[in-house]
């Protein structure tokens, strides 16, 4: 990965299962399945990615419908984002800032 503005690169692995992972129950999203950690700022994050073709897939399943998430409201957002993919675009990277 390329950072944008300082041009710094990064490597990073991705494997994919359906095995473990952290349940999403922000929006009802697929499960997070973090790959790298950084700091910046005094803030702590978690990386992940996930395959456009997957995130399509995954909102039209049962689970995805029948989640009752603790935003609704993102839970559409996610939806509007996964309908605007095309299935073969650039995975969707997943950024998720850690709480004291």
């Amino acid at each position: 990965m390329i950072e944008k503005n300082s041009r710094g690169s990064y490597l990073s692995y991705w494997e994919t299962t359906d095995i473990g992972g952290i349940i999403n129950d922000l929006d009802g999203g697929t499960k997070f399945f973090p790959k790298s950690y950084f700091s910046e700022n005094d803030n702590e994050y978690l990386l992940g990615l996930v395959h456009p073709y997957y995130l399509k897939n995954y909102i039209s399943t049962n689970e995805f419908k029948n989640s009752i998430p603790k935003y609704p409201e993102k839970k559409k957002e996610l939806e509007k984002l996964a309908n605007s993919l095309k299935e073969n675009d650039n995975p969707v990277l997943m950024l998720v800032r850690l709480k004291e």
